[in-house]
């Protein structure tokens, strides 16, 4: 006698039934009230709006990744390379440095 296996039907019941049986959240509320948001390694970011927390979880990843971005964070470095290229010895005030490019911060970190 040949057994035939219905796996179908237990699969819909097991998988798909329990999804209809979450209730959607109340008029009004919103569908990700409630969730968490984890950095890696684990670390969870607390508050109540999850943009912000979203936000908060970015700039910290940034922050890890690049720790001494705040000291070259300028919009004139495409202007001091240009001026530099030309041989200009006062590129780097596209930056608003006035001093030594010797002893410029982000000059000594690229030396």
């Amino acid at each position: 006698m040949k057994r035939t296996f219905w796996i179908f039907p237990v699969i819909f019941l097991c998988v798909a039934l329990p999804l209809w049986l979450v209730p959607a959240p109340p008029e009004g509320e919103e569908a990700f009230s409630g969730a968490r948001v984890f950095q890696g390694g684990g670390n969870e970011i607390l508050g109540n709006d999850l943009q912000e927390m979203v936000m908060e979880a970015g700039r910290n990843a940034l922050l890890r990744l690049y720790p001494q971005f705040g000291v070259a964070d300028s919009f004139g470095w495409a202007k001091v390379y240009e001026k530099a290229r030309e041989g200009a010895p006062d590129a780097l005030k596209s930056v608003g440095y006035d001093g030594e490019p010797a002893r410029n911060p982000v000059c000594t970190i690229i030396r």
